[in-house]
């Protein structure tokens, strides 16, 4: 059954994968095409069809688009297009653009066309990097952020079942006589879901209020907002963690212990090594939306009577737990850990 489910979960990683590489693809050649463009040489041009678009979808929706041909002149050879732009999604639930584009190109008027010198039939209207492609990007990195977490996740699991590390995979470190186990509640890495979160509320927000067609401007503020979001997180854990207070710190010379500032701790609490009755690993109920639930493993010291139990972490990976309580009694000269459903 493990093998079966593994195979559909590889399966569907490939398969997202693929679909989202090639969508990728596309995008960067577009807008490679749309950022050399920026350099094409000019002509001018004649107006030959401009109309606004509309396009019905099988649940009744409408897109608008625009349709712009024209013809221009290069070495007394004349040419045909209609390409407004390379970015081939024109298309948007709103018309405001369409109409306004339309009513700036009329029928009939001049218009200074941009072509590819190489081949002057490879021609468009508006060159160089756009609000829209920036869009484009918003919308393809959460993809992207799913991709790398599809393949990310079962190569650490197998990482660390088939190469496993001393306490779980936790970082050690010695200073003598104390020895420091950094358990940290959430890796710097957090800072992708943020990016993942920021990009998805953005594309909704910007698509609509602009109906898909941004300036450079606004889409240049929006990216670095978002960058600034996530530096700021990225750089709040890495300095919350590298301050130590949430590692686990045994001093060798005395036992004693500092708790780490996790699972609910936002202060020092020091005990000693002989307060230490057990370690265990208890599974704890985790409540996710739509009613679902899953559980977190969590090293657990068992203190003497009258003392609640202190978690030292929260993880979902079992084994990663088991192996941290094993090596921390082991390190404690107590029993081996217990598993408390």
């Amino acid at each position: 059954m493990k093998i079966f489910s593994a195979g559909i979960l590889i399966a569907f990683g490939l398969l997202w994968s693929g679909l989202v590489g090639a969508l990728d693809f596309k995008l960067v050649g577009e807008l490679s095409r749309q950022f050399q463009s920026a350099k094409f040489p000019s002509a001018t041009g004649q107006i030959t069809r401009s109309q606004v678009t509309t396009h019905r979808g099988s649940k009744g929706g409408v897109t608008y688009g625009v349709a712009i041909s024209y013809e221009f002149t290069v070495d007394d050879k004349a040419f045909v297009s209609s390409r407004y732009r390379y970015n081939a999604s024109m298309s948007s639930s709103g018309s405001r653009w369409a109409r306004a584009t339309v009513q700036s190109h009329p029928l009939g008027s001049a218009v200074t066309v941009f072509y590819n010198p190489a081949n002057p039939s490879e021609a468009l209207l508006a060159p160089g990097i756009g609000g829209e492609d920036f869009l484009a990007l918003l919308f393809m990195t959460p993809f992207n952020l799913i991709v790398l977490g599809i393949w990310w996740l079962p190569l650490a699991a197998a990482r660390q079942r088939y190469l496993p590390k001393p306490a779980g995979g936790v970082t050690i470190l010695n200073d003598p006589p104390r020895v420091r186990l950094r358990l940290p509640s959430y890796s710097p890495w957090i800072a992708l879901p943020v990016v993942f979160g920021l990009c998805f509320l953005g594309m909704i927000v910007v698509s609509f209020s602009t109906d898909g067609h941004p300036s450079l401007r606004l889409m240049i503020l929006v990216w670095l907002l978002i960058l600034a979001i996530a530096a700021s997180v990225f750089a709040w854990r890495w300095n919350r963690i590298r301050s130590g207070i949430e590692d686990l710190v045994f001093d060798e010379s005395d036992g004693r212990m500092d708790l780490p500032q996790t699972c609910g701790r936002k202060s020092l609490v020091t005990i000693h090594s002989s307060e230490v009755q057990a370690v265990t690993v208890e599974r704890v109920l985790r409540q996710r939306s739509r009613g679902r639930s899953s559980y977190w493993f969590c090293p657990t010291l068992q203190l003497g009577p009258n003392q609640p139990a202190a978690h030292l972490a929260q993880w979902a990976d079992q084994a990663r737990a088991r192996a941290f309580a094993g090596w921390l009694a082991e390190r404690l000269r107590l029993a081996s850990p217990i598993n408390k459903e």
